[in-house]
């Protein structure tokens, strides 16, 4: 894989990682109670891995909830308009089902099409700082939203996924679902 010709483009700033820090740290500290950050370098590009405890009270969720859920989130920043932020959820309640939007821990909090046509354009008029503060804070907020209803569903002991939870279908039924969404 080579590195993306942006790279060289960058601050020497940006480049080192002291920029992302910054970024990090006006968005971590609002949706975790605790939190560690890994900022690597592995092919050459940024790669920041997410440890800790997600707010589940989250104002944008469904459900609030006093509690957190212990969670993993990796991302490539200068790959965001490319590549969906993945989330494990580290919880023994979570429902380990496709339907559930979780499989081997890793649940799925959105459709890549959707987060990849909207991130582009957001991409036009928003700085790096603000599209990544942006991006972080959509991949947190969904993943809150989603993981709370793992728990409201466990502690009411809901078996399938409640039909008024809107969400897009699997694989190509998703991805056709958000296209025909787009033509009206």
């Amino acid at each position: 894989m080579e590195l993306p010709a942006y790279e060289d483009n960058l601050p020497i700033k940006l480049r080192q990682g002291a920029e992302l820090d910054s970024i990090l740290n006006k968005v971590l500290p609002r949706l975790f109670s605790s939190y560690t950050t890994k900022k690597t370098t592995p092919k050459g590009e940024w790669m920041i891995v997410v440890k800790g405890d997600l707010r589940l009270d989250n104002p944008h969720c469904d459900y609030r909830f006093s509690r957190t859920a212990q969670i993993t989130m990796m991302f490539l920043p200068y790959k965001l308009t490319r590549c969906l932020p993945m989330v494990w959820v580290h919880e023994l309640w979570m429902k380990q089902e496709i339907d559930w939007h979780c499989r081997d821990n890793r649940i799925c909090w959105e459709l890549d099409n959707y987060w990849t046509d909207l991130l582009k354009e957001k991409e036009k008029t928003l700085s790096f700082e603000d599209l990544l503060i942006f991006a972080m804070t959509w991949c947190l907020e969904s993943s809150a939203s989603l993981i709370g209803r793992h728990w409201y569903a466990h502690t009411n002991k809901i078996t399938e996924w409640p039909k008024e939870w809107d969400f897009w279908g699997h694989g190509e039924t998703g991805k056709n679902e958000y296209e025909q969404s787009k033509q009206h």
